[in-house]
């Protein structure tokens, strides 16, 4: 993986003007955005808990969850 200080300001610029402009709502199409307001995330499991796959024992993003 590339250093980030390495990464060209005219990247970085290319990056971030294309950032906003996805994020402009004037360019999102209609009843595209989520609402997960009323969703609970589970950040150890890495997934919400009413997700069918959701496993509170399986937890790969608990502190820790990635020693060797």
């Amino acid at each position: 993986m590339p250093d980030p200080d390495d990464v060209p300001q005219e990247t970085i610029e290319r990056l971030d003007a294309e950032r906003e402009e996805r994020l402009d709502p004037d360019n999102r199409s209609e009843n595209v955005e989520v609402d997960n307001t009323d969703r609970t995330f589970d950040p150890d499991a890495g997934r919400f808990t009413d997700d069918p796959d959701h496993d509170p024992e399986d937890q790969p993003f608990a502190d820790g969850g990635n020693e060797a």
